[in-house]
């Protein structure tokens, strides 16, 4: 499909973008008809037209104090939902505001978009109940802005001479429920006082997964501990060149994202896991990629 973005000169498009809203009211929430052109006119609503007609919308504000996105509004016509124009147009937003250090979005979960979220770039930050009187429960994403090299140089200050090493999901896990008592000693103060522990950007979004809610908020709410490392999007093409050498089946394509985000880091020095395929590669990442496993 043909489409521009339009980002000024919303004027003639605002009854057609609050038909598109209030269409979708039921997963978007109520909006008053003024503000669709309150937003227009603060330049925070971007659309998607086609052939004259509006197709997709987004309203978003800008949080001064925080130099952060908070988006609004994320609606795209049911007829052409996964043809990435909700992702094109939140790229938009983050071109012109491509000094802002993140945008946040909150989204039921029960509403199943996690893939979509995770395709904009997005990455779970933590989870909130929702307002609904049946107890919703919004998942908070996250797409970091910072840049790369800035993002590097944070952890490798804040980690002075120690080793940097990221936790792989397994051991996260049995840190919080204590349930492998081997672990524990990472926590021994000989060895905090040498290492300085993080995670990457994809270890929310496999605690995501997890249907328990009390068990999946508790993980969550532990890794909220550490430094989270990883790159404002992930390298796709390394992802792929690394499955083809060593896991040509994908069985193992979220331990390989875990990795990738280490090796595109930079400063990671090491991958701490209790994962028996990844330490039968360790030879295979430390030679080709310098990452201790």
């Amino acid at each position: 499909m043909t489409y521009e973005i339009i980002t000024t000169g919303l004027e003639k498009y605002i009854e057609q973008i609050q038909n598109l809203g209030d269409k979708h009211r039921s997963t978007l929430g109520f909006l008053p008809a003024g503000s669709f052109q309150e937003y227009a006119d603060s330049n925070l609503l971007y659309c998607a037209i086609s052939e004259e007609q509006v197709i997709a919308y987004v309203l978003f504000r800008y949080r001064k104090k925080s130099n952060s996105i908070i988006l609004v509004h994320v609606c795209v016509n049911d007829e052409i939902h996964a043809q990435g124009i909700g992702t094109a147009l939140i790229n938009a937003i983050a071109n012109q505001y491509s000094n802002a250090y993140y945008i946040e979005a909150k989204c039921r979960r029960d509403y199943c978009l996690d893939e979509f979220w995770k395709k904009a770039g997005f990455n779970v930050v933590q989870e909130r109940s929702g307002r609904k009187t049946e107890g919703s429960i919004l998942t908070v994403w996250r797409r970091t802005m910072i840049k790369e090299d800035l993002l590097d140089l944070i952890i490798q200050q804040s980690s002075e001479d120690r080793i940097i090493a990221a936790l792989d999901t397994n051991i996260v896990i049995a840190l919080c429920d204590d349930s492998d008592s081997s672990v524990q000693c990472l926590f021994d103060e000989k060895i905090r006082s040498d290492v300085l522990y993080c995670i990457t950007s994809e270890m929310a979004n496999e605690m995501n997964k997890k249907e328990d809610d009390s068990i999946r908020a508790k993980h969550l709410q532990f890794i909220s501990r550490f430094q989270q490392i990883g790159a404002t999007s992930i390298d796709s093409d390394l992802v792929e060149t690394i499955s083809k050498k060593i896991d040509h089946n994908r069985t193992h394509i979220e331990d390989i994202r875990h990795i990738v985000y280490c090796i595109q880091a930079k400063s990671v020095d090491a991958f701490i896991t209790n994962d028996e395929w990844i330490h039968a590669h360790k030879t295979f990442f430390a030679e080709e990629h310098n990452l201790l496993i």
